[in-house]
Order: structure tokens, then C-alpha cells, then sequence
């Protein structure tokens, strides 16, 4: 039995990003080139891949622009299906 912690995670959103690249039918090369030619956000295959395994951190504005090539809610990036209450939009 290993005493050795895992390492922090540097994003809670990895997971999600993953999830909704692979609903879009995309792969991490065909994100990276989305985001590049029509975001002009450049980030390349490797940050995909870190951003998904939780080892790169996401910046705010690549969260919204993440969500607007993945079609997801921002939201939805960083919590899922459980958007803490305060965290909702209010009618």
C-alpha cells in the first residue's frame, strides 16, 4: 500500500471537456484546430489533453470559448448536471 497523495488537480473542468469533445465527435487534434481556426484561441493537441487529465489549468476565457466550440454551458463545464444553487440563474 502506497502512502503517496495524488497530485491537486489544476482544473475541475478536465473531466467535462472530455465528455463534451467526445458528444461533439471530435478528436483532442480536431478541438485544438476548432479552437485555433474559428476562437482564435491557440492552444495545441498537448493542452487539450492536459486540460482533460486535470494537469493544465483553464483560464476563465477559455472556459467560455470551451463551451461555446463544445456547445455546453460554461456552467456546465465546471459543475455538470449538479450547478450548485446559488450558482443558478434566478427568474
Amino acid at each position: 500500500m502506497s502512502n503517496q497523495k495524488s497530485p491537486p488537480s489544476a482544473n475541475i473542468c478536465g473531466h467535462r471537456i472530455k465528455i463534451a469533445r467526445v458528444e461533439a465527435n471530435m478528436n483532442q487534434l480536431e478541438l485544438a484546430t476548432l479552437l485555433s481556426t474559428d476562437y482564435d484561441l491557440i492552444v495545441d493537441q498537448n493542452a487539450i489533453s492536459r486540460m482533460e487529465k486535470g494537469e493544465r489549468f483553464v483560464r476563465d476565457y477559455e472556459i467560455i470559448i470551451l463551451a461555446k466550440a463544445l456547445n455546453k454551458h460554461p456552467m456546465w463545464l465546471l459543475f455538470g448536471d449538479q450547478i450548485p444553487a446559488e450558482f443558478r440563474q434566478k427568474n
